[in-house]
């Protein structure tokens, strides 16, 4: 097997999983605000004296937050490239959530590795090869 036909097999595997959705299983959103976003891809800028920028790929700015959580949730939440996003009320069930989703996408990348070294690929193309398989599946570890 080579590296492309191990992306596709992978990718095919992990839907066949069902891919878990940020924020939706992740955390209860009944008690939270709406927040409207463009419908474009966003990425999470440096931190700017505590601030963190959110912008769109184009780098066009959408937001500043002072809260890196928070800002991961945004980001992630995006993914769904919906207009409206629910962000909780409660900052410790973001930052909970976020660590959650986290969790689970080094859980994912864990497998990844362990059926990529099962097949004897090149070790150094891992970081690259795991990162089109997450990128096909619109899943993003900040």
């Amino acid at each position: 097997m080579d590296e492309r036909e191990f992306k596709v097999t992978q990718i095919s595997k992990l839907k066949a999983e069902s891919i878990k959705i940020f924020p939706d299983d992740f955390c209860d959103l009944s008690h939270s605000t709406d927040l409207t976003l463009p419908d474009e891809n966003l990425v999470l800028g440096k931190d700017f004296f505590g601030s963190f920028e959110i912008a769109t790929t184009s780098g066009e700015g959408v937001l500043n937050i002072e809260n890196q959580s928070k800002a991961k949730f945004i980001v992630y939440s995006s993914k769904k490239r919906s207009k409206q996003i629910k962000i909780p009320n409660d900052s410790k069930l973001i930052t909970d959530s976020v660590k959650r989703y986290e969790n689970y996408l080094d859980h994912l990348l864990t497998k990844i590795k362990k059926d990529y070294q099962n097949e004897n690929l090149d070790i150094k193309n891992l970081g690259i090869v795991s990162g089109e398989i997450l990128k096909r599946l619109n899943l993003t570890r900040l």
